[in-house]
């Protein structure tokens, strides 16, 4: 249990085969992890049923992620992390600049929860600008519950996928042609840019994917989506 912590919960820097599981983290600062440098990677790390609670009141980012590869988080909660006023981030995935980005490959989130019973949290995930997802293919996101925040994580989890760009403003819901023919068994659909309202309704049908939000549009949206036959 961490609880209290004035600085950083955690800071594993260059890790390999890492696994943290189990714990309560409770941390002014951003628990981090990974390599700040483009040549240097944390590799093989799995994070489980850890619970990040009130993580980065005072940075305004719950966990800070830089080059990494085959991390996985599986089944931890983080709630109402970043400042008491509101506007924080749960996870960043952070670093880099214009001509030595950071990078991460082979990322994946399943059965994550995203709470934000304060308001404290605007975004589950974050990507700086100069950090990349190297192959979004490579990424994986199943069962998770943003809970109305937003994310800007890049993945396809089958074999249909496109990103969305330009979407409204048209009301409370916005269509996106899939291109399959017939309907598919299921349909994700991810924001992609942070003025995207919360997602409340997901169908689809043969020919489209239908989006309904929790508010109206009052500007063009861009949204990740992607299809399983």
């Amino acid at each position: 249990m961490i609880k209290n912590a004035s600085g950083n919960g955690f800071e594993l820097i260059g890790p390999c085969q890492a696994l943290v599981s189990g714990n309560y983290i409770n941390a002014l600062n951003s628990n981090v992890i990974g390599y700040d440098n483009p040549s240097d990677f944390a590799i093989d790390m799995i994070l489980s049923n850890n619970y990040f609670d009130k993580c980065g009141s005072t940075s305004g980012y719950g966990l800070l992620v830089f080059n990494c590869k085959r991390l996985k988080f599986n089944t931890n909660v983080f709630n109402d992390c970043g400042p008491v006023a509101g506007g924080g981030t749960a996870i960043l995935f952070n670093g880099g600049t214009i001509t030595v980005p950071c990078s991460s490959d082979y990322v994946s989130f399943d059965q994550n929860i995203f709470l934000t019973p304060t308001a404290r949290t605007s975004i589950a995930i974050q990507k700086a600008t100069y950090h990349n997802f190297i192959i979004p293919r490579n990424n994986r996101f199943f069962n998770n519950q943003l809970n109305g925040l937003s994310s800007a994580f890049q993945y396809i989890n089958d074999n249909n996928f496109a990103l969305a760009t330009g979407l409204g403003p048209a009301g409370t819901s916005v269509t996106i042609a899939h291109g399959l023919g017939s309907i598919p068994r299921w349909a994700t659909v991810t924001p992609q840019s942070n003025n995207v309202p919360g997602i409340k309704n997901i169908t689809v049908d043969s020919i489209n994917i239908t989006v309904t939000f929790t508010a109206a549009i009052i500007a063009p949206v861009s949204l990740w989506w992607s299809v399983e036959v």
